[in-house]
C-alpha cells in the first residue's frame, strides 16, 4: 500500500462503473488514490487538483471514466479515470461543496450540495444552474436520489426538502426534523415510502410517508445516536442500525428494535452493510475492527486478523458478485478481504 495512503483517513470510496477492480479512495488530507487491481496496489492522483481535503468522490454510473469530487474548494471532474482533474465553476456564492449525486438514469446529470445552495448540471458539469427553489441560497449538506425514481430527490439544509420533478420545484417536508443534528439519511430497500434519518444526538428517526412526517419514539431504540442504517431487498423487514453503543436490529421495518450486539468486542459501531446477494450476511465496521453476521445481524463474529481489527469507519463491496469487501481505516489506509461464498 502507498505509504501516504496508509496514513490517510478514508472518507469516501467509489467503484468504477465499468470495472469493479478499479476503486477510488478519497481522503481527509491527501487527495484521491486509485487501484486498478482490486486493492493490491494504489497510486495517488492529483494532476490539476488543488484540494487535498475530500468530502466525497463519485463515479458516474452512466459515463465510464467520469469522476466527480467534492470538497471545500468546490467540485472537480475527471474524464480519464482520475489521471487529470479540472475545477468546475458551480456558480455558488460559497463553493464549499458537501455532497454530490449523479443521476443513475441520465448520464450527464449531476447535483451538487454547497454552502450557497443546490446546483444541477445536465452536461457532465460543464455548466450549472441553481435548482434550490424553496431552498434559496441556504447551506445544503446532503442530496439524495430515490432508488427506482431518479426524479424524486431529497435535500437537507436546516430542514428537509423534496422534489418530484428532478429538482425543478421543491417543497419543505419533515418539520419534525427541523434543526435536528441529522448526519445521514437512508431509503428502505423494501419499501420506497420508508426512510431513516440518523442523528448525532437523538437516535433514529423514521418516516413512512417518503419524508413528509417523522417519528423518533421508536420502541426499543435505546441508543442516543445512529451513524448508519442497512436494509436488504430480500430481508423481509430486517433493518440494522449502527450506533455508538452497538448494533440495534428491527424485524418490522423499523417500528420496534432490540439490541443486537452479541459478539461485538467493542460496541462502538460506525457502519453496517448487508451482502448485496445474501440477506443473511451482514458486516459491521466498529472501533474494534470488522465483524460478520451470518444470521441477519442477530449475532456477530470478528474477522479476527490485523489490519481488520483496527478502527474501521467505512465498508464497500466490489466485484460483480460482491466477492471482495473493502474497509476504510479511521487512522488511515484501506484493507480488503475476499468474501467467502459470494454468489
Amino acid at each position: 500500500m502507498d505509504e501516504i495512503l496508509d496514513r490517510a483517513a478514508i472518507v469516501s470510496l467509489s467503484v468504477d462503473s465499468a470495472n469493479s477492480g478499479t476503486i477510488y479512495a478519497g481522503t481527509g488530507r491527501f487527495g484521491v488514490f486509485k487501484t486498478t487491481d482490486a486493492g493490491e496496489t494504489w497510486k495517488a492522483l492529483g494532476a490539476g487538483m488543488c484540494m487535498p481535503f475530500i468530502r466525497q468522490i463519485a463515479a458516474s454510473p452512466k459515463s465510464p471514466g467520469t469522476l466527480y469530487m467534492a470538497g471545500y474548494r468546490g467540485v472537480y471532474r475527471s474524464t480519464d479515470r482520475g489521471k487529470s482533474w479540472h475545477a468546475l465553476g458551480v456558480g455558488s456564492s460559497d463553493p464549499n461543496t458537501w455532497a454530490l449525486a449523479a443521476d443513475p438514469d441520465a448520464a450527464d446529470t449531476v447535483y451538487a450540495a454547497t454552502s450557497g445552495g443546490l446546483y444541477k448540471s445536465i452536461d457532465n458539469g460543464d455548466s450549472w444552474k441553481p435548482v434550490g427553489g424553496a431552498l434559496g441560497h441556504r447551506h445544503v449538506g446532503s442530496i439524495l436520489i430515490s432508488p427506482g425514481d431518479s426524479r424524486s430527490l431529497l435535500a437537507f439544509s436546516a430542514d428537509f426538502y423534496r422534489s418530484t420533478d428532478a429538482g425543478a420545484t421543491w417543497s419543505q417536508i419533515g418539520s419534525d426534523l427541523s434543526m435536528k443534528p441529522i448526519n445521514s439519511v437512508y431509503f428502505d430497500s423494501t419499501d420506497p415510502d420508508i426512510l431513516y434519518a440518523g442523528a448525532t444526538v437523538g437516535g433514529l428517526y423514521r418516516s413512512t410517508d417518503r419524508g413528509k412526517t417523522w417519528k423518533n419514539e421508536l420502541t426499543g431504540f435505546s441508543a442516543r445516536d445512529a451513524t448508519s442504517v442497512a436494509t436488504h431487498s430480500g430481508g423481509r423487514g430486517v433493518v440494522l442500525a449502527a450506533t455508538g453503543s452497538g448494533v440495534l436490529r428491527s424485524t418490522d421495518s423499523g417500528s420496534t428494535w432490540t439490541e443486537s450486539s452479541d459478539g461485538l468486542s467493542i460496541k462502538r459501531a460506525r457502519e453496517v452493510v448487508f451482502h448485496p446477494g445474501q440477506a443473511e450476511i451482514a458486516y459491521a465496521a466498529t472501533a474494534g475492527g470488522v465483524f460478520i453476521s451470518t444470521d441477519s445481524g442477530v449475532s456477530w463474529k470478528a474477522l479476527g486478523t490485523p489490519p481488520l481489527t483496527d478502527d474501521i469507519n467505512s465498508l464497500l463491496f466490489v466485484g460483480g458478485d460482491a466477492s471482495r469487501l473493502f474497509a476504510g481505516h479511521a487512522s488511515g489506509g484501506v484493507s480488503w478481504i475476499d468474501v467467502p461464498g459470494s454468489r
